[in-house]
């Protein structure tokens, strides 16, 4: 890679940073890949996509191999102050699909200058509404998975030392299932807790039971991570 080029990626990524849009409404982001990539001389598939691009470099003939990044951002607040901080305000690329994003694009630029030596075709996923898990969707029913031979994608791992990457066969990320419980008791006065049923401790003692469930209800051999998020109970101080 020339530095020319680590330079125009460091600078898709620092103006997607400063950009973000949340899952499903990427529309500035999708405005700005499609120019990018027209720029570098990249055909576009013209899938009938809300959000989100497909593209595709090489002859079109042989296997169709895919690359995958995702482009949505989540709905938080940037407290970094950094030149290329969130201009959005309530919205931040914090799990770094800007970074996702930047990486494509170095890869389309360094596929596009060996075009002419690809015996097969790349085709370039940039994903809309990862965070949403709707996105994914939204690509195989336009057509974008339509004889591709096998996907690759990534996601970056901070822990890792500068310079290298991890894999392993078979799945790597975990699936993301959502749940939602809502207790009904019974109100009382808090000097009086015996004339009602309290959710409050009920939630809480189900936040305790469900920390079990990946040490006594699975083999310590899965995978498998348990979290409650978000908590409503009461309106009082």
């Amino acid at each position: 890679m020339t530095s020319q080029l680590a330079d125009k990626i460091i600078t898709y990524r620092r103006e997607l940073h400063q950009n973000p849009e949340l899952s499903n409404h990427e529309f500035a982001t999708t405005a700005r890949l499609t120019r990018w990539l027209l720029e570098a001389g990249i055909r576009l598939l013209p899938l009938a996509l809300k959000t989100g691009v497909v593209a595709e470099i090489g002859s079109g003939k042989g296997p169709i191999i895919a690359l995958r990044g995702d482009i949505d951002a989540l709905p938080i607040d940037e407290i970094a102050d950094v030149p290329f901080s969130s201009q959005n305000r309530g919205v931040m690329h914090a799990c770094g699909h800007d970074f996702h994003t930047s990486v494509m694009l170095g890869a389309a630029h360094l596929l596009k200058a060996r075009e002419a030596d690809l015996p097969g075709t790349v085709r370039l996923f940039f994903q809309p509404a990862e965070e949403t898990f709707n996105g994914a969707r939204h690509l195989i029913d336009a057509g974008a998975l339509d004889n591709v031979a096998a996907v690759f994608g990534l996601h970056n791992a901070p822990e890792l030392p500068t310079g290298t990457f991890a894999t392993r066969a078979g799945p790597f990320y975990a699936n993301v299932d959502r749940f939602q419980i809502l207790i009904t008791g019974k109100g009382a006065h808090a000097a009086k807790p015996e004339q009602g049923v309290d959710t409050i401790v009920t939630a809480s003692q189900i936040v305790g039971a469900l920390q079990t469930l990946p040490s006594r209800s699975f083999s310590s051999l899965e995978s498998l991570v348990v979290s409650v998020t978000r908590i409503e109970g009461g309106n009082t101080w």
